[in-house]
């Protein structure tokens, strides 16, 4: 099966230039309450995962609900949408941020997708510790259209511990794990043997770990029916993870996983 291979929208244009094929894209609106009028992304992007950030008092509401519903009317096809994306990580200064409202916005945005008809999906992403984001995620009936899970390749983000062997490389089995684990969690709030699953975010800060990291996540998306895998790159982020345009190893090993449906 096919999958979305994708980046984010500040550096879309210079990875499409050199995998022709990486067309997804991956937009955030980080100001509270800022619902645009038209869908964001980038030009030429063919589906595009956008986060949006509510308060939850004004979405649960029904404040929001015109903005979204407007915004929902012009969205293009393969569009989708989140809201908050990764909470119980980001967002530690929000008091209105708990697993409570992160829910209940979850629930409220999927209804509205629904309400409006015009085919967005709405999802949820978390990232980290699988069991300690379990209850950011809205249980049956409520179930969600697509299930997202943001994956470095740092010395935490595999429960706590790393995707790397003794020798520091990347191992397959460490991913394939900690895959098989949130695709569990997804098969049980929806129960779907083959749930929807994302990659909103993932990259690593070390060159020569992104071919093989890019691939290994690439390779469970096609072995579980994955909907899409998005890059992240970013000067400065949090773990320095910008995107070298001589990088040819990692430029290869995306247009291979975009020639290999």
């Amino acid at each position: 099966m096919a999958i979305i291979l994708g980046c984010n929208a500040g550096i879309f244009s210079d990875v499409v230039s050199v995998v022709p094929r990486h067309t997804g894209c991956r937009s955030y609106r980080d100001a509270t309450d800022d619902i645009p009028m038209s869908w964001p992304g980038a030009a030429g992007a063919t589906a595009t995962l956008v986060s949006l950030r509510p308060r939850p008092d004004n979405l649960l509401s029904g404040a929001l609900d015109d903005k979204i519903l407007a915004l929902l009317a012009v969205a293009p096809p393969g569009a989708a949408l989140t809201v908050w994306h990764e909470a119980g990580n980001l967002y530690k200064d929000f008091d209105f941020i708990t697993p409570s409202s992160v829910r209940q916005m979850h629930v409220k945005m999927r209804n509205l997708c629904q309400q409006a008809g015009t085919g967005v999906g709405y999802g949820v992403c978390i990232y980290g510790t699988i069991a300690e984001m379990d209850k950011w995620i809205p249980h049956a009936p409520h179930a969600m259209d697509w299930y997202g899970i943001d994956v470095y390749d740092n010395m935490n983000s595999n429960n706590g511990g790393t995707f790397r062997n003794a020798s520091d490389a990347v191992e397959d089995s460490k991913i394939n794990a900690y895959m098989d684990e949130f695709r569990d969690l997804a098969r049980a709030r929806t129960g779907l043997t083959s749930p929807s699953i994302n990659i909103p975010e993932c990259n690593s800060p070390i060159l020569a770990h992104r071919p093989r990291f890019f691939r290994s996540l690439a390779e469970w998306l096609f072995d579980n029916g994955g909907r899409g895998m998005y890059t992240f790159f970013k000067d400065c982020g949090p773990s320095d993870e910008p995107w070298v345009p001589d990088d040819t190893a990692t430029i290869d090993a995306l247009n291979h996983i975009a020639d290999h449906p």
